[in-house]
Order: structure tokens, then C-alpha cells, then sequence
């Protein structure tokens, strides 16, 4: 089980990856270049029991999308996915109380959570941006050619 440890020196670990659901389209046609929007949030926080591990756990659902717009800001081409991680952390009773009083999980529980789900879905997004026919998501390294001296 990967793990993470806080600035408090806690640890933490990622128990569990769920995509639940993915859903991507684009218009047949559309003139000049696109933009890319990627957006990443937290939808749900809920206290769960991993059955796999034994132990309760945080049940955390996002959602994740890449927006396509053409230069007139029309939407072009849309890819969704939703699914939920599970974290595993000492604390978890103050976790859930802090979570029901503001809707924020704590600051690195909350990017740890982003990051995984960035790395996970935006790979499976390449994938779709290239069977679909449009620009990747996320900017790619290129090899170039040495210049003549």
C-alpha cells in the first residue's frame, strides 16, 4: 500500500483507486485550435470500511475533467471521470469531523488525494484524447533535432 506522511510526520496510505466512470466525446467538426481546461475535485468525504484491509478507512469521491473549447470559447470536445480513493490514516474520527464542519480535507491529504488522481486519470485521458483525434490533455516532451553549429 503506497504511503504518505505529513508534515506532522503521520502516516497515511492510499488503500484503493476506483474509476467508476468515464465519459468522453467531441463534435465531428471544428475550425482554429482548442484549449485545454483540466479541472480535479473533491465531491464526497465519507467514513468506510475496507474489507480487503480490515480497518475503517475515508472513502473520498472526485470527479476530473479536460474541457475542450475552440477560439470562440465553444465547447468542442469533453472527457469526465468520477471514482473514489481510499485513505487510511490514524486519525480518521477528526478527519470526518473537520470534513463535516468545513468540506475541506486537511492541506496534504488534500493534494496527495489531487496528485493520485491527476496521474491516474489524465494517463487514461491521453489515451482517449488519441483515439478521439484531439491534442493530449497535458503537454508532452518532444525530441528535437540538435542545431548546426
Amino acid at each position: 500500500m503506497p504511503r504518505h506522511v505529513n508534515n506532522e510526520g503521520d502516516s497515511m496510505g492510499i488503500g484503493g483507486f476506483l474509476i467508476k466512470e468515464v465519459h468522453a466525446e467531441r463534435e465531428d467538426e471544428w475550425k482554429g485550435s482548442v484549449s485545454v481546461t483540466n479541472n480535479v475535485n473533491v465531491k464526497s468525504v465519507k467514513h468506510a470500511t475496507a474489507e480487503k484491509y480490515g480497518k475503517d478507512c475515508i472513502e473520498v469521491g472526485f470527479e476530473i475533467s479536460s474541457k475542450y473549447s475552440n477560439e470562440s470559447g465553444d465547447e468542442v470536445a469533453k472527457m469526465l471521470a468520477t471514482g473514489n480513493v481510499l485513505l487510511f490514516d490514524e486519525d480518521t474520527e477528526r478527519i470526518m469531523q473537520d470534513w463535516k464542519k468545513s468540506k475541506e480535507l486537511p492541506d496534504d491529504l488534500h493534494v496527495a488525494v489531487l496528485n493520485l488522481v491527476l496521474r491516474k486519470c489524465l494517463t487514461k485521458f491521453m489515451a482517449l484524447a488519441d483515439d478521439l483525434g484531439l491534442p493530449p490533455p497535458v503537454g508532452l516532451p518532444y525530441a528535437q533535432r540538435k542545431a548546426e553549429e
